[in-house]
């Protein structure tokens, strides 16, 4: 038998209530182990690393302004996830999509103010002790749990490009990229041009052409 203040008192209260909260959904059983309760605290430290890096007692200093283009449309991407997530009672995969947003978020350059503060507002209902006190070291005034939720940016939840796969006669030849609202023209242009396509098809004329918005486009050739 496990005595769960032991775990509080190893890895802190908020590695535990996230753990008990990335076991599955609540609506099914899952065993209980210890063994993923480390996971859950070292995603914690991570966070604190990300806004007060690898020492320091105080937030370090973040640039302002709202980030690289594929920040931002992370952030949208990840307020969207976990706002969903949480009202639906899956905290799980809420909590999988913010470790996603962590890892990814500083590939492109230190993590905005901005979009540190989202953070914690996303990160407060699963770990409310670590993320007040990061929302403090901030320097923000009002208390964390008092802030208004985050709303995302629908202008950043639009993909300008997809990944379309094509086929010549059932067979898959090839991906290209496509604006996200290509129409079926715009989408047999692109994919014609593309090499892989064009040693297939060659002079012969097409039969007839499969389109699928957003997933597929076949040509099938005589």
């Amino acid at each position: 038998m496990i005595n769960p203040d032991d775990v509080i008192r190893e890895f802190g209260a908020d590695s535990m209530r996230l753990y008990e909260m990335f076991m599955g959904p609540l609506n099914k059983a899952a065993p209980w182990s210890t063994d993923g309760i480390p996971g859950c605290f070292r995603f914690l430290q991570r966070v604190y690393r990300l806004i007060c890096g690898e020492r320091g007692d105080q937030a370090r200093e973040l640039p302002e302004g709202e980030g690289s283009e594929s920040q931002r449309r992370l952030l949208a991407r990840t307020v969207e996830k976990v706002g969903a997530d949480i009202e639906s009672f899956d905290f799980n995969t809420a909590i999988s999509a913010l470790m996603v947003f962590v890892r990814e978020i500083e590939r492109d350059g230190p993590i905005p103010r901005a979009a540190a503060e989202t953070l914690l507002k996303l990160l407060a209902p699963l770990a409310p002790h670590l993320a007040e006190e990061l929302w403090e070291k901030l320097g923000c005034e009002e208390l964390l749990a008092y802030a208004a939720w985050p709303e995302a940016d629908p202008a950043w939840l639009v993909e300008e490009q997809i990944t379309l796969s094509v086929q010549v006669s059932g067979k898959m030849r090839a991906r290209v990229s496509v604006p996200a609202d290509a129409d079926e023209e715009l989408s047999r242009q692109i994919a014609l041009r593309d090499p892989a396509v064009q040693r297939h098809v060659g002079d012969r004329p097409l039969s007839r052409v499969v389109f699928v918005p957003g997933r597929l486009i076949n040509f099938v050739v005589r």
